[in-house]
């Protein structure tokens, strides 16, 4: 991204998605396994545009939760000058993980070493 162009939010989104799904498998297993409650602070967040990400930290735990996941995978692939975007993406994603018809297990996580 290094020449200056400038990528719609979608476009972006198409960008890293992979490496938002692939190659944090944690991300993954936090949106399936907490996926009644995250699908229950989407709805409430999603078409309300008036709310600010500090109204949502303070009262939706399980988005903040995947907001700051995806934040921190967007800085750790260095596109700090899109980080006004994160909330955008978040929702995308989560419009895609949660309208799957059926959730499966990622392949692999740090939480399955205990089972």
């Amino acid at each position: 991204m290094g020449d200056n162009k400038k990528y719609t939010t979608r476009a972006l989104y198409e960008v890293i998605k992979n490496n938002l799904l692939m190659k944090d498998r944690d991300l993954v297993h936090f949106i399936r396994t907490m996926n009644d409650n995250i699908k229950s602070d989407f709805k409430k967040i999603k078409n309300n545009n008036k709310i600010t990400i500090e109204e949502i930290m303070n009262r939706f735990e399980n988005y903040t939760i995947v907001y700051m996941m995806v934040k921190g995978i967007m800085h750790d692939a260095n596109i700090s000058s899109y980080q006004e975007k994160t909330r955008e993406i978040t929702d995308f994603l989560l419009t895609d993980e949660l309208t799957k018809n059926k959730p499966e297990k990622p392949q692999s996580s740090i939480y399955d070493a205990d089972e």
